[in-house]
């Protein structure tokens, strides 16, 4: 990533949001950052959860103890909105306890700054955070790109939590404005031709309870009532018990 000469000038327009309720804590972060990237500072957790949405900023440094809300809550909101998921958050607080750290961790931030902080460990913190970011969406418009080519998308069905997560390219394939609402099992159902549904329940059963491969075709109703026919490959991740857990797959338009 270092060596990547593509990045360096994004890095450098990079927008930071801070997030802290303490006037004194954004004067000196807005200092430290500031001669290096773009900031912006949100004073407490809902102001926090607008400027994320208005001004989609490529990381959040996020306090913890706020009053209006703690930022494990905001951290939480965040990460379950489809506009602001992929946004990397870094705690900035001064809560050291371990459980906290994990805590923190497991709601999905990509890091744990304790206060008083380093102006060197943070500097050095938040550009790798930063590089891995742009990295990542290099490498996710390239595969943007190389789906549409291919009429084909992906999607990761996370079972437990009921969601799922698709590509682009497949709320290009079903007719849907991209990323404005949260997919899950029944919205998929919902696309199918009425007289493939139940063909596509039991081929889901059947990889579910018989571990069968997933690879069929189907047809799909478009909002505007057209027609278009998919093959769907995938494949299940089960857990210890055999309980299935994640199913990752591809949707592709074969109606040609």
């Amino acid at each position: 990533i270092d060596d990547n000469p593509q990045l360096l000038p994004n890095i450098k327009q990079a927008l930071i949001l801070i997030v802290d309720d303490h006037p004194a804590n954004l004067d000196l972060l807005g200092a430290v950052l500031g001669k290096q990237y773009k900031t912006a500072i949100a004073k407490g957790g809902f102001k926090a959860l607008e400027m994320a949405r208005e001004k989609r900023p490529d990381l959040i440094l996020l306090d913890i103890m706020m009053p209006d809300m703690d930022g494990f809550e905001v951290c939480t909101k965040l990460k379950a909105s489809p506009e602001t998921r992929d946004i990397p958050v870094i705690f900035l607080t001064a809560k050291v306890e371990t459980e906290d750290v994990i805590q923190g961790l497991k709601l999905g931030a990509v890091d744990y700054v304790t206060k008083p902080f380093r102006k060197e460990e943070l500097l050095a913190r938040v550009r790798t955070h930063l590089k891995l970011k742009l990295a990542e969406d290099m490498l996710k418009q390239g595969l943007a790109e190389a789906q549409h080519i291919a009429q084909m998308g992906s999607w990761v069905w996370e079972i437990e939590q009921k969601t799922i997560i698709w590509s682009d390219e497949i709320y290009r394939i079903f007719g849907l404005p991209q990323q404005e609402f949260d997919v899950s099992y029944e919205t998929f159902l919902n696309c199918v031709h009425p007289d493939d549904r139940g063909f596509v329940i039991q081929a889901v059963n059947d990889a579910f309870g018989k571990k069968k491969p997933y690879s069929i075709d189907h047809r799909i109703i478009l909002p505007d009532g057209s027609e278009r026919i998919v093959h769907e490959e995938a494949k299940l991740s089960f857990d210890d018990t055999g309980t299935p857990i994640r199913m990752l797959g591809t949707t592709q338009d074969i109606t040609e």
